[in-house]
């Protein structure tokens, strides 16, 4: 491997490894947790990993994932697309999109507004209240 590459492969174990510990830091502390990077998303980025642990690296994190009542909404883009502090092209983002849609089973597909985002939260705040949230992390 030459230059930072091996890095950039391993980065996401550790970046995962963070996620879950905040999680769990949190667990009993809080009714709901939002992010903009959920457990899921580890996976659709750790496609740099060797194969084999890339196989038990998503079994791992999905396994992990399904111990959360999940609630997963997708963000459409609607402003232009900024660079700053992204690894991935416009280009590579937009391939992304639908891996990450399929992925995350969203229960709400929103825009990246101020529109959107406050469907969001009415959207979270009555289905954690009404504890309609399941294990699926779909709305039932």
């Amino acid at each position: 491997m030459r230059g930072n590459s091996r890095g950039k492969r391993i980065n996401q174990l550790f970046i995962t490894k963070e996620q879950i510990r905040r999680l769990n830091v949190l667990l009993g502390k809080v009714d709901v947790v939002v992010t903009d990077s959920p457990l899921l998303l580890g996976i659709v980025y750790s496609k740099r990993l060797p194969r084999i642990i890339n196989r038990v690296f998503r079994g791992m994190v999905k396994g992990i994932f399904e111990t959360f009542d999940n609630l997963n909404i997708f963000v459409n883009r609607v402003a232009p697309y900024d660079p700053s502090g992204r690894i991935h092209t416009e280009a590579e983002a937009d391939a992304l999109k639908q891996e990450i849609y399929d992925l995350s089973k969203a229960a709400l597909v929103i825009d990246g507004d101020l529109a959107g985002y406050d469907r969001a939260v009415n959207y979270i705040l009555e289905n954690s209240r009404l504890e309609k949230i399941g294990r699926t992390g779909k709305y039932d």
